[in-house]
């Protein structure tokens, strides 16, 4: 990260779908766990987050607050993402709701559990897809330039736990939407991983999609689309 730091300054995560949580359904969980349970427990958020995550859909979180958490979700924010998921378990204000119902119902997803991830995948095209058992691509963009490189984080989170390893991750294909980077031409993709000097790579492009090779064995990369 020090030596390249211009992968990562100014960069936000890619929002395709958005999660909402609600703070006060979050509290009430967590007043009627014993001890221990509250000790591993997760919100609904986090449990919804981690399903899109190993679906490789890009997502972010809006906050439905309340009286001790003062962050409100707006239009403004449910207006950025393609899909909005609302926990079956979401507790919210009479203002809240207002603003779900000035939102467009077919954008609502209500999910119950993770069978409802085959809903959000029916009404959307991921910006990234990859194949492997846990390989995430995590894409990136800085939100005041335009014109900066994209950038794809990859990370292998196939942990054997019984065995205290990573598994590795064969050779695959990354593909990314070309609305990604605006439906501009990538003029060069580079590759960056631990301790190996950056290589380039070579990024295919077929009707919307682009389309990448990537070794075996990646635990943890970066790929710089200039465009």
């Amino acid at each position: 990260m020090q030596k390249h730091q211009d992968l990562f300054d100014d960069y936000f995560g890619v929002e395709q779908v958005g999660i909402i949580h609600s703070d006060l359904s979050w509290r009430r969980d967590m007043q009627s766990r014993t001890l221990a349970d509250k000790q591993c427990s997760e919100t609904a958020a986090a449990d919804i987050g981690y399903r899109l995550l190993d679906a490789n859909v890009p997502f972010g979180v809006t906050v439905a607050g309340n009286d001790w958490l003062h962050l409100e979700m707006n239009t403004e924010q449910l207006r950025r993402f393609e899909q909005v998921i609302l926990p079956a378990t979401a507790i919210l204000s009479d203002d809240q709701r207002k603003i779900l119902q000035h939102t467009s119902s077919g954008k609502i997803i209500l999910w119950k559990d993770e069978e409802d991830l085959a809903r959000v995948l029916d009404r959307i095209v991921p910006l990234v897809h990859l194949e492997g058992e846990k390989f995430w691509a995590i894409p990136r963009k800085k939100k005041e330039d335009a014109s900066a490189p994209v950038i794809i984080q990859l990370v292998n989170g196939n942990y054997d736990e019984s065995g205290d390893k990573l598994l590795a991750q064969p050779a695959t294909t990354l593909s990314l939407q070309a609305r990604l980077v605006g439906c501009k031409a990538i003029k060069t993709a580079t590759l960056f991983m631990p301790d190996l000097s950056p290589m380039n790579v070579n990024a295919r492009r077929t009707d919307d999609t682009y389309r990448i090779e990537l070794l075996e064995g990646i635990d943890w990369g970066i790929i710089q689309l200039c465009i």
